[in-house]
C-alpha cells in the first residue's frame, strides 16, 4: 500500500477539552439515536438471497452477515462500494507487569509501519481496496511517521493491577471519539467500516474485560499471548 492511500480524519471532533458532564450529555444524546435494524428489510434480503440460484443458506455465516448488513443499511442489497478500516492505537499500562514479550516501544514501531502501509492489516486492506485510518488514542512513545489522526488522551493507560486503567472522563472521551469517527466516514460516503486496535498488552486488557463481562475466571479467559509457547 502506498502512503497516499493512508487516510486521516480531518473533521474528527476533539472531545479532550469537554468536561465529564458535557461528555455524559453528548453520550446520552447519541444513545437515544440508536434504533434497531430494519426487520422488513431483513426479511426482504433473506428472500432475495433465497431466490439466488444456490442451495438455501449455503453461504453460511457470510449470507447471514450480508442480511444483517442489509437490515442495518436499510437496503435489500447492501452497498459495500466504499470501505474503511479504523485502527485505534494506544498502550496498556499493565505491560509493566511483564505480561508481554515486548515493550511499549513496539506499539510505536508497528504504528509507524502502519502509517507507511507496511503492516499486515494495511496489506490486507490494500487487497480489499479498503482505506486505512490509524488514530492515536494513547500511544506512549513518539511515532515518527504520518499520516496519523492524533487524539491522544494520554500516554497509555494506568496499570489496572494497581489502579483504574482510565477515568470515566477518559473512557467517555474515547467512546465518543470512536462514534464520531464513524460519523465522519459516513459523511464521506463510506458504506462499510471495520474497526481494530493496536497496542502491546492488548491481550491482557481484553482478557480482563471479558472476564468481568462474562463473569468467568481470568485463568479461563487468558491464553499465552502472541509469540509465547507453553514453556
Amino acid at each position: 500500500m502506498q502512503q497516499e492511500n493512508m487516510k486521516t480524519l480531518e473533521s474528527l471532533e476533539d472531545f479532550r477539552h469537554f468536561s465529564e458532564k458535557e461528555l455524559e450529555i453528548r453520550f446520552d444524546q447519541l444513545k437515544k439515536q440508536i434504533v434497531p435494524a430494519d426487520k422488513t428489510i431483513r426479511e426482504q434480503a433473506e428472500k432475495h438471497w433465497g431466490h439466488v440460484e444456490k442451495p438455501l443458506g449455503s453461504l453460511g455465516v457470510l449470507e447471514e452477515d450480508i442480511v444483517r448488513a442489509a437490515a442495518a443499511q436499510g437496503e435489500e442489497v447492501p452497498d459495500f462500494s466504499k470501505r474503511a478500516l479504523l485502527i485505534f492505537c494506544a498502550d496498556n499500562g499493565v505491560v509493566e507487569e511483564g505480561v508481554s514479550q515486548t515493550g511499549q516501544e513496539v506499539t510505536a514501531a508497528v504504528v509507524t509501519n502502519m502509517t507507511r502501509g507496511r503492516s499486515c492489516s494495511c496489506l490486507m486492506a490494500e487487497k480489499a481496496e479498503t482505506d486505512v485510518f490509524p488514530i492515536d488514542m494513547g500511544i506512549a512513545c513518539e511515532v515518527e511517521h504520518h499520516p496519523l489522526t492524533e487524539r491522544k488522551i494520554r500516554r497509555g493507560t494506568s496499570n489496572f493491577t494497581k489502579a483504574a486503567a482510565m477515568t470515566r472522563q477518559e473512557v467517555l472521551t474515547a467512546i465518543l471519539t470512536g462514534i464520531d469517527a464513524v460519523r465522519v466516514l459516513k459523511e464521506q460516503g463510506y458504506r462499510l467500516s471495520a474497526v481494530g486496535e493496536m497496542g502491546i498488552g492488548n491481550t491482557t486488557t481484553s482478557s480482563a474485560v471479558a472476564s468481568v463481562l462474562l463473569n468467568r475466571p481470568a485463568e479461563e479467559m487468558t491464553g499465552r499471548g502472541a509469540g509465547l509457547s507453553g514453556d
